[in-house]
């Protein structure tokens, strides 16, 4: 994944599971050495996947500019699905844990491994290669039936704020557990009307009735989520090892 703003980026987690989606023809086509938003690399990222799809994701499958980023105006195929980076800033900033392209690993000093998620930035520059290397089943000591792994954003606002299986820069792939209940509706602009923009863009929300949220966890079970969960419930099943007591949800 890419750091902010400019920084090249390599692969992702959907990108990483093509090949037990039965689509290794198209992860080879893929070159992993090249930064995403190369040429070549974009033209195997315009593919429409649909496991990638949810059928009422008006966005899903549509080939748009992502709204920012390194992405030189080419176009990116739509999708629905985001990855969970874990516990994120009230405040407004990425994801309260990630692994930086250095040694300084929190953003948050109080961070630390409470409130990481599944899915959060793997940088491989800078003065070090990081605390954290990507998550391993006997990480999840919450419990794998406890923890949020991938999940729904889309947006009736703003189409080019939506998700971009392909796109591996910042949140088009990842989002977080941000406890305010405008990141779990499907309207980038509503949500950024009450408040600063930066969890809109690491937000949840779907076309479902009611805005029901369905959410992958890591046990390989699906959930459906209602935006109005308690936000207490919400922000500790985001987490891998946060020792949070949600109880059933």
């Amino acid at each position: 994944m890419g750091d902010c703003c400019s920084t090249p980026s390599l692969i992702n987690w959907a990108i990483s599971i093509l090949p037990y989606l039965e689509q290794t023809n198209l992860q080879q086509q893929y070159n992993f050495n090249l930064p995403n938003e190369t040429p070549a690399n974009v033209a195997v990222l315009k593919s429409k996947l649909p496991v990638y799809n949810c059928p009422s994701d008006i966005n899903a499958g549509a080939l748009l500019v992502p709204d920012s980023g390194p992405h030189n105006n080419q176009t990116w195929a739509a999708s629905s699905y985001r990855g969970m980076g874990g516990v994120g800033w009230s405040a407004g900033d990425s994801y309260a844990y990630r692994r930086q392209w250095d040694s300084s690993d929190v953003l948050h000093p109080n961070a630390l491994d409470r409130l990481r998620g599944m899915f959060y930035w793997c940088g491989r520059g800078g003065n070090g290669v990081g605390k954290f290397g990507p998550v391993n089943f006997r990480d999840i000591t919450d419990g794998t039936s406890n923890t949020l792994a991938v999940g729904e954003y889309t947006t009736k606002s703003r189409p080019r704020r939506t998700s971009f299986w392909g796109y591996t820069y910042t949140s088009f792939v990842l989002s977080c557990a941000t406890p305010e209940s405008r990141t779990l509706i499907a309207d980038y602009d509503l949500c950024q009307a009450q408040g600063d923009s930066n969890p809109c863009k690491r937000a949840w929300g779907s076309f479902h009735a009611g805005g029901t949220l369905t959410f992958l966890l890591a046990d390989g079970s699906c959930r459906s989520i209602s935006p109005n969960i308690d936000m207490r419930v919400y922000t500790g099943t985001s987490t891998i090892g946060g020792t949070e007591i949600i109880g059933e949800f």
